[in-house]
């Protein structure tokens, strides 16, 4: 009993069954981990699998459309179809003042619209 150093503090430290375990730092030991790895090529830029059209990961032998129509809009049609859509429903001309206003920017805009 007369070489061990007394011990002082709590008595959970004195006992040791909730002590932290040490935080590692600058002089923990490092693990060695596969040096090979760092070396060589760090990305495989080509896949090495082909893109194909395949049903592979599919129920169906063909790909089945869930809606008419969905695969492809050509925005410029529907924008010409609409166009004409509403000139069709224009039935009269351009409304025309028969006493116009003095300012004559205001005329023009209203003609456009």
């Amino acid at each position: 009993m007369d070489d061990e150093p007394e011990k002082t503090g709590p008595d959970f430290e004195k006992i040791g069954l909730f002590r932290e375990d040490g935080v590692p730092g600058v002089h923990s030991t490092k693990i060695a981990f596969n040096e090979d790895s760092k070396k060589g090529k760090q990305m495989m830029t080509n896949c090495t699998r082909s893109k194909t059209s395949a049903q592979d990961g599919y129920f169906e032998p063909t790909f089945n459309r869930l809606f008419e129509g969905e695969g492809y809009m050509d925005m410029i049609r529907l924008r010409r179809t609409r166009r004409l859509e509403q000139a069709t429903k224009n039935l009269a001309e351009t409304f025309i003042y028969s006493n116009p206003p003095k300012n004559r920017k205001y005329l023009l805009l209203i003609r456009f619209y």
